[in-house]
């Protein structure tokens, strides 16, 4: 029996060829990508992700609002990032805005604002996309509000020279972060 082939016995005795460095390293990447897998297979399998929104934003942000005046800060942070998902479905800035400023209520500074920053992100993210500028000096309004003076810089810094925008979302402006 040739020992070079990794034989059953090899096995039993503790060789393997995992041992060779880069059958290890694409065992590693085998068992990432089959983990990244499974989580999107899972989350796509959830009913709300998986499936368009039957409510718009500015009912459960609305929601999100009267719970936060009740002093139910459980439910609220849930709406306010509800409202940032189903924004998001649509690439909808103005909803993915409103729904930080309103997190940004019921997180802490020293908490650094990461749910907040997460979706001022996916804002400035919508907004590009869009070309609008705007949606763009929204959410680097907002990131001011919380600190982040760079990612202020750099949202604006992203606005085209040509950005257009339409008149309709001049008008309300529900994402303001005071």
């Amino acid at each position: 029996m040739n020992h070079s082939q990794g034989s059953y016995f090899d096995r039993e005795r503790g060789h393997s060829n995992l041992s060779n460095p880069g059958l290890r390293r694409a065992a590693g990447f085998a068992g990432v990508a089959l983990a990244y897998f499974l989580a999107l297979l899972v989350l796509g399998s959830l009913p709300e992700s998986g499936q368009q929104p039957a409510a718009r934003w500015q009912d459960t942000l609305s929601e999100a609002d009267t719970a936060l005046r009740n002093s139910d800060t459980y439910t609220a942070r849930s709406l306010y990032s509800r409202t940032a998902r189903i924004a998001s479905w649509s690439d909808d800035w103005i909803g993915i805005v409103a729904a930080a400023c309103g997190l940004k209520k019921l997180e802490k500074p020293r908490a650094d604002y990461f749910a907040t920053r997460t979706m001022l992100v996916r804002a400035m993210i919508a907004a590009e996309k869009e070309r609008s500028a705007l949606g763009l000096n929204a959410v680097a309004n907002a990131f001011t509000s919380i600190g982040e003076h760079n990612a202020a810089a750099m949202a604006r810094g992203r606005i085209p020279v040509a950005a257009p925008d339409s008149a309709a979302k001049n008008s309300a402006q529900p994402w303001y972060c005071g």
